[in-house]
Protein backbone atom coordinates (compact mmCIF):
# COMPACT_ATOMS: atom_id res chain seq x y z
CA UNK A 1 0.00 0.00 0.00
CA UNK A 2 1.20 3.28 -1.05
CA UNK A 3 2.70 5.43 1.96
CA UNK A 4 0.70 8.84 3.02
CA UNK A 5 3.19 11.50 3.21
CA UNK A 6 0.57 14.52 3.09
CA UNK A 7 1.51 17.77 5.17
CA UNK A 8 -1.80 18.80 5.82
CA UNK A 9 -2.61 16.89 9.47
CA UNK A 10 -6.51 16.78 8.87
CA UNK A 11 -7.70 13.05 7.98
CA UNK A 12 -11.04 11.72 7.20
CA UNK A 13 -12.96 8.42 7.75
CA UNK A 14 -14.25 6.17 5.22
CA UNK A 15 -17.93 8.09 5.93
CA UNK A 16 -16.50 11.71 5.92
CA UNK A 17 -13.74 11.01 2.46
CA UNK A 18 -17.24 9.34 1.30
CA UNK A 19 -19.08 12.41 1.64
CA UNK A 20 -16.42 14.29 -0.62
CA UNK A 21 -15.58 11.48 -2.82
CA UNK A 22 -18.94 10.16 -4.18
CA UNK A 23 -17.94 7.10 -3.20
CA UNK A 24 -19.23 4.38 -0.37
CA UNK A 25 -17.31 3.98 2.28
CA UNK A 26 -17.19 0.26 1.53
CA UNK A 27 -15.80 1.07 -2.09
CA UNK A 28 -13.33 3.57 -0.45
CA UNK A 29 -11.73 1.00 1.63
CA UNK A 30 -11.84 -1.52 -1.21
CA UNK A 31 -9.75 0.52 -3.36
CA UNK A 32 -7.40 0.94 -0.42
CA UNK A 33 -7.39 -2.42 0.41
CA UNK A 34 -6.35 -3.35 -3.18
CA UNK A 35 -3.75 -0.69 -3.46
CA UNK A 36 -6.19 1.71 -5.69
CA UNK A 37 -5.74 4.14 -3.31
CA UNK A 38 -3.75 5.63 -0.40
CA UNK A 39 -5.09 5.60 3.20
CA UNK A 40 -3.54 5.29 6.48
CA UNK A 41 -5.25 3.28 9.60
CA UNK A 42 -6.00 4.56 12.71
CA UNK A 43 -7.39 2.69 15.85
CA UNK A 44 -8.55 0.26 13.27
CA UNK A 45 -10.35 2.45 11.51
CA UNK A 46 -9.11 3.41 7.38
CA UNK A 47 -8.12 7.36 7.40
CA UNK A 48 -7.91 8.99 4.01
CA UNK A 49 -5.95 12.60 4.00
CA UNK A 50 -7.00 15.10 2.31
CA UNK A 51 -4.87 14.50 -0.71
CA UNK A 52 -5.95 10.91 -0.39
CA UNK A 53 -9.81 12.38 -1.24
CA UNK A 54 -8.37 14.18 -4.21
CA UNK A 55 -6.88 10.92 -5.43
CA UNK A 56 -10.68 8.94 -5.21
CA UNK A 57 -11.87 11.87 -7.11
CA UNK A 58 -8.98 11.59 -10.13
CA UNK A 59 -10.07 7.58 -9.82
CA UNK A 60 -13.64 7.95 -10.08
CA UNK A 61 -13.66 9.79 -12.50
CA UNK A 62 -11.03 7.84 -14.60
CA UNK A 63 -13.52 5.17 -14.06
CA UNK A 64 -16.40 7.46 -15.26
CA UNK A 65 -14.06 8.50 -18.25
CA UNK A 66 -13.94 4.64 -19.68
CA UNK A 67 -10.90 3.67 -17.86
CA UNK A 68 -12.03 -0.42 -17.87
CA UNK A 69 -11.96 -2.03 -14.15
CA UNK A 70 -10.31 -4.82 -14.41
CA UNK A 71 -7.65 -2.95 -15.72
CA UNK A 72 -7.34 -0.40 -13.15
CA UNK A 73 -5.01 -1.89 -10.91
CA UNK A 74 -2.62 -2.21 -13.79
CA UNK A 75 -2.91 1.31 -15.17
CA UNK A 76 -2.97 2.36 -11.23
CA UNK A 77 0.59 0.58 -10.66
CA UNK A 78 1.94 1.91 -14.76
CA UNK A 79 1.22 5.44 -13.19
CA UNK A 80 2.96 5.49 -10.12
CA UNK A 81 5.94 3.87 -11.27
CA UNK A 82 6.04 7.02 -13.70
CA UNK A 83 4.35 9.70 -11.71
CA UNK A 84 4.99 8.20 -7.69
CA UNK A 85 3.03 7.35 -5.09
CA UNK A 86 0.50 10.62 -5.70
CA UNK A 87 -0.92 9.90 -8.91
CA UNK A 88 -4.08 12.33 -8.54
CA UNK A 89 -2.64 14.84 -11.49
CA UNK A 90 -1.18 11.95 -13.32
CA UNK A 91 -4.99 10.66 -13.76
CA UNK A 92 -6.51 13.85 -14.49
CA UNK A 93 -3.74 14.40 -17.30
CA UNK A 94 -5.03 11.02 -18.38
CA UNK A 95 -8.50 11.41 -18.67
CA UNK A 96 -8.17 15.29 -19.75
CA UNK A 97 -10.31 17.09 -17.54
CA UNK A 98 -10.80 20.47 -17.45
CA UNK A 99 -10.78 20.55 -13.38
CA UNK A 100 -8.24 19.16 -11.33
CA UNK A 101 -9.23 16.65 -8.19
CA UNK A 102 -7.68 18.67 -6.04
CA UNK A 103 -9.72 22.08 -7.29
CA UNK A 104 -12.88 19.36 -7.43
CA UNK A 105 -12.28 18.94 -3.68
CA UNK A 106 -12.14 22.20 -2.37
CA UNK A 107 -15.11 23.56 -3.70
CA UNK A 108 -17.24 20.79 -2.22
CA UNK A 109 -16.09 17.29 -3.39
CA UNK A 110 -17.84 14.93 -5.76
CA UNK A 111 -21.07 16.74 -5.12
CA UNK A 112 -19.54 19.50 -6.58
CA UNK A 113 -18.89 17.72 -9.71
CA UNK A 114 -22.05 16.64 -9.92
CA UNK A 115 -23.91 19.29 -9.67
CA UNK A 116 -21.16 21.62 -11.04
CA UNK A 117 -22.90 25.09 -9.66
CA UNK A 118 -21.90 25.02 -6.14
CA UNK A 119 -20.33 28.60 -5.86
CA UNK A 120 -20.64 28.71 -1.70
CA UNK A 121 -18.97 25.21 -0.38
CA UNK A 122 -15.26 25.18 0.65
CA UNK A 123 -13.31 22.31 1.69
CA UNK A 124 -9.61 23.44 3.15
CA UNK A 125 -7.10 21.77 5.37
CA UNK A 126 -6.54 24.90 6.66
CA UNK A 127 -10.17 26.01 7.59
CA UNK A 128 -11.78 23.87 10.47
CA UNK A 129 -9.82 21.07 9.91
CA UNK A 130 -10.78 20.65 6.08
CA UNK A 131 -14.20 20.45 7.30
CA UNK A 132 -16.28 21.49 4.57
CA UNK A 133 -17.40 25.33 5.22
CA UNK A 134 -19.66 28.26 3.76
CA UNK A 135 -16.61 30.14 1.41
CA UNK A 136 -15.13 32.56 3.48
CA UNK A 137 -16.93 31.36 6.41
CA UNK A 138 -16.08 29.08 9.44
CA UNK A 139 -19.50 27.76 8.96
CA UNK A 140 -20.37 24.22 8.90
CA UNK A 141 -22.00 23.54 5.56
CA UNK A 142 -23.14 19.82 6.99
CA UNK A 143 -24.76 22.14 9.68
CA UNK A 144 -26.31 24.71 7.31
CA UNK A 145 -27.52 22.20 5.32
CA UNK A 146 -28.93 20.24 7.69
CA UNK A 147 -30.46 23.51 9.28
CA UNK A 148 -31.80 24.90 6.27
CA UNK A 149 -34.30 21.34 5.89
CA UNK A 150 -35.85 21.57 9.42
CA UNK A 151 -38.71 23.34 10.67
CA UNK A 152 -37.73 26.70 11.78
CA UNK A 153 -33.96 26.13 10.59
CA UNK A 154 -33.88 29.25 7.97
CA UNK A 155 -35.04 31.43 11.21
CA UNK A 156 -31.91 30.16 12.83
CA UNK A 157 -29.39 30.56 9.60
CA UNK A 158 -30.66 34.12 9.71
CA UNK A 159 -28.55 34.90 12.92
CA UNK A 160 -25.47 33.83 11.03
CA UNK A 161 -26.28 36.49 8.17
CA UNK A 162 -25.67 33.62 5.24
CA UNK A 163 -26.99 34.80 1.85
CA UNK A 164 -30.42 32.59 0.54
CA UNK A 165 -27.83 30.98 -2.05
CA UNK A 166 -25.39 30.39 0.89
CA UNK A 167 -28.26 28.41 2.23
CA UNK A 168 -29.48 26.66 -1.17
CA UNK A 169 -25.76 25.70 -1.78
CA UNK A 170 -25.13 23.79 1.70
CA UNK A 171 -28.53 22.12 1.49
CA UNK A 172 -28.30 20.87 -1.84
CA UNK A 173 -24.13 19.85 -1.25
CA UNK A 174 -25.43 18.19 2.07
CA UNK A 175 -28.11 15.97 0.36
CA UNK A 176 -25.66 15.11 -2.10
CA UNK A 177 -23.38 14.13 0.38
CA UNK A 178 -25.57 11.94 2.39
CA UNK A 179 -26.23 10.15 -0.68
CA UNK A 180 -23.22 8.94 -0.72
CA UNK A 181 -22.82 7.41 2.69
CA UNK A 182 -26.14 7.93 4.83
CA UNK A 183 -25.79 8.28 8.17
CA UNK A 184 -27.64 6.26 10.41
CA UNK A 185 -29.66 8.89 12.30
CA UNK A 186 -29.14 12.84 11.62
CA UNK A 187 -28.85 13.77 15.28
CA UNK A 188 -25.03 14.35 16.78
CA UNK A 189 -22.25 16.69 15.37
CA UNK A 190 -22.36 18.06 11.80
CA UNK A 191 -19.74 15.75 10.65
Amino acid sequence: MPKRTDAAARVYTAREASHLSGLTPFRLGQWARHGYLPSGMEEGRRMFSYRDVAEAIAVHKSLLAGFNPRNARRAVNYLRKGFGDRLGDAMETAVEKRRSATNDLSRGGWAFVELGDLEHISVDPECMSGTPTIRGTRIQAMFVGKEARSEGGLRILRGYRLSDEQINDAARWRDKALSYAPRPSDGGIAW
